[in-house]
């Protein structure tokens, strides 16, 4: 909420896309949930720059993972925030852009983060 509250043109944008998928009746149901990328771009978004690991215990690898085939590898002792903020995969991870992933099959839930 807080980037949102920084970045008013991407809060009317939000909010436009609710309003026109909700409608006047303000019932929402999956269907409606579906049919909002941007939302859904936005909440991915915030994994990136708001990673909520470093809030808990930290997450280190305990050994070198490599994730796909030469895709990434975790060097051994990397604190998985890290990950989301690394420069060769993000361009300016730090920035708060929901546009970026606008698009992308994302998963948000830890299957395909």
């Amino acid at each position: 909420m807080t980037e949102l509250l920084l970045n008013p043109h991407m809060f009317s944008r939000v909010r436009d896309e609710v309003s026109t998928t909700v409608g006047k009746d303000g019932k929402i149901n999956e269907t409606k949930i579906l049919s909002l990328p941007y939302l859904h771009a936005t909440i991915k978004e915030t994994m990136i720059p708001y990673l909520s690991t470093p809030l808990l215990v930290p997450h280190k690898a305990e050994i070198e993972v490599q994730l796909g085939e030469d895709i990434y590898i975790v060097p051994k002792g990397t604190q998985s925030y890290g990950i989301a903020r690394d420069a060769r995969y993000w361009e300016d991870p730090l920035v708060f852009n929901p546009e970026r992933l606008l698009g992308y099959e994302l998963d948000y839930e830890g299957h395909n983060f």
